[in-house]
C-alpha cells in the first residue's frame, strides 16, 4: 500500500496504537475527501488489536502502511513526518472524522495566503457514538490564536495543516513528553510563521475514555502551563513598556488560573497588578485567588468551567486589538 503519485501536493498523517474501535470511519473520512491530490501515511505505533488488520484491508494506492514497535506518540509522529514525500502535512486522528471538503477548504486558502504556515478550523464535538455534543470555536486571525494560545489550545491538531519546513526547523515534536506534545510543538511555531482558522467545523472531534488528553488530562495541564509560561517569558526579554510587561505577566497569570495552582496564578497576576494592570480583566481573575487553596479548587472546578466560554469572549473582545 505504497503511493507513488509525484502529483501528491500534501501528506496526510495518522498515528494510532489500537485504534480499531473508531479506525474505519477515520480512515473512510480521509479516502473521501473531495480534495484528492494526497499521500495518506498511516503510522502504526505498535497496536496489539486489529488496526493493522483493518488498515491493510483497505486497498487504496494513497495508502502508506508503516507498522513500528510502541515508540510513543511524539516518535510516532516524527518518524511518520519522514516519509512524507510534499510539503504540507495535514494531521489526522485516529478517532475523529474529517468533513468531506475539509482538505479542499484548507488547501484553497493556502493557496492564496502564503504567509499562513499553521491552518485549522472548528470542530464539532461527538460523544464515543458519535452523537453530536456541540462545537469548539476557535479565534481566527493570527493575533487572536496567539494570545489565547498561552490558555487554551487555539489550534484543533487533528483538524490542522503545517508546512512541513516549519516543523523540520523547529526539531519535530518534543518526544520528552507524553501529553500537550501538539500544544508544545504550536508554542514553538508561533514566532514563525502566521497562523489561521476556517471558521467552521471541518472535523468531528470525538470525545474517547481511552484518549491521551482523558487519561493524562493533569498531565496535559502542567505541561501547557511550564510551556506557556516559558514562551511568555521570552515575549518579555522583547518587551520594555511596563505596561506591555503587565500584560504578559497577565498572561502567565491566567494560564496558572485555568490549568495551574492558586499561589502561582495570584504571583503572576499580582506583578501584573504592580506594573499598572489595574484592568478588570486582572482583578476578575486576581481576586478568586485571595480565597485560600481549598476554595479556590472547588471554585476552579465547579464554577469556572460554567463561565470559561464567556470569559474567554470577553477577553478575546478586549485583547484582539492588542499586539506587542
Amino acid at each position: 500500500m505504497n503511493n507513488s503519485n509525484n502529483r501528491n501536493v500534501l501528506s496526510v498523517i495518522m498515528t494510532m496504537y489500537n485504534a480499531e474501535r473508531f479506525l474505519s470511519e477515520a480512515i473512510e473520512s480521509i479516502l473521501n475527501q473531495t480534495f484528492r491530490d494526497y499521500e495518506f501515511i498511516i503510522f502504526d505505533d505498535g497496536s496489539t488489536d486489529k488496526s493493522v488488520v483493518i488498515t491493510e484491508s483497505y486497498n487504496d494506492p494513497r495508502i502508506c502502511l508503516i507498522k513500528s514497535s510502541h515508540i510513543g506518540r511524539a516518535a510516532a509522529l516524527n518518524k511518520a513526518i519522514k516519509y512524507a514525500t510534499t510539503d504540507l502535512i495535514a494531521f489526522m486522528d485516529s478517532d475523529d472524522v474529517s468533513m468531506k471538503t475539509r482538505l479542499e477548504e484548507q488547501m484553497s486558502f493556502l493557496k492564496n495566503n502564503s504567509e499562513i504556515g499553521v491552518i485549522g478550523c472548528w470542530a464539532e464535538r461527538i460523544d464515543e457514538d458519535g452523537n453530536s455534543i456541540n462545537h469548539i470555536t476557535k479565534p481566527e486571525n493570527h493575533d487572536e490564536i496567539e494570545y489565547h494560545m498561552t490558555r487554551i489550545c487555539t489550534i484543533r491538531f487533528p483538524g490542522c495543516i503545517i508546512k512541513k519546513i516549519l516543523v523540520q526547523e523547529i526539531g519535530g515534536f518534543n518526544e520528552s513528553l507524553i501529553a500537550a506534545v501538539d500544544y508544545e510543538l504550536f508554542l514553538r511555531l508561533l514566532p514563525l510563521t502566521r497562523f489561521y482558522n476556517i471558521q467552521h467545523s471541518l472535523i468531528k472531534y470525538r470525545n474517547n475514555s481511552k484518549s491521551i488528553t482523558a487519561i493524562y488530562g493533569q498531565v496535559q495541564d502542567r505541561t501547557q502551563v511550564f510551556y506557556s509560561k516559558r514562551y511568555l517569558l521570552s515575549l518579555i526579554n522583547d518587551i520594555s513598556p511596563l505596561k506591555k510587561r503587565a500584560i504578559i505577566y497577565r498572561r502567565m497569570g491566567i494560564c496558572e488560573y485555568y490549568h495551574g495552582t492558586m499561589n502561582g496564578s495570584r504571583k503572576h497576576l499580582f506583578k501584573a497588578f504592580i506594573y499598572g494592570d489595574i484592568s478588570f480583566q486582572n482583578l476578575r481573575y486576581l481576586l478568586p485567588t485571595f480565597i485560600g487553596n481549598t476554595l479556590f479548587k472547588i471554585y476552579r472546578e465547579n464554577i469556572y468551567h460554567k463561565i470559561k466560554k464567556l470569559a474567554i469572549i470577553f477577553d478575546h473582545k478586549v485583547s484582539s486589538h492588542k499586539k506587542y
